[in-house]
């Protein structure tokens, strides 16, 4: 389950293996080894990826089908929203810039369509 949870996640979030694996600091061999099942991670390496994913270890290692750390406030977020979530929280601060900027885009039109409706 773990080797399958880490591969979803990985290319739900657009990483390479050698990118998650710089990002753990570990081996790209290891990230395969991982997703083929042939290695489990240790507890720091699981640590870690789970802050990488926004999800809970329970999560990576299929104890649940819930991921567990995306928080709401009253609201449940739907699946597409929890992926964006964990997605953006996967991205390099450059990225974030570009992916905060392309929302904001968003936003700004919005507000010219509600202001020219007024």
């Amino acid at each position: 389950m773990f080797n399958e949870r880490l591969k979803n996640l990985r290319l739900i979030s657009n990483f390479s293996q050698k990118e998650l694996a710089l990002k753990i600091n570990l081996s790209p061999n290891i990230i395969c080894e991982y997703e083929k099942g042939r290695s489990q991670p240790t507890i720091e390496t699981l640590i870690k990826l789970s802050g990488i994913f926004n999800c809970s270890i329970d999560y990576l290692v299929g104890n649940e089908d819930d991921f567990g750390f995306i928080q709401t406030t009253g609201e449940d977020y739907t699946s597409s929203e929890k992926r964006i979530i964990s997605i953006y929280r996967g991205l390099s601060e450059r990225e974030r810039e570009i992916f905060d900027n392309l929302v904001n885009s968003f936003d700004d039109k919005a507000e010219t369509k509600k202001s020219s409706r007024a």
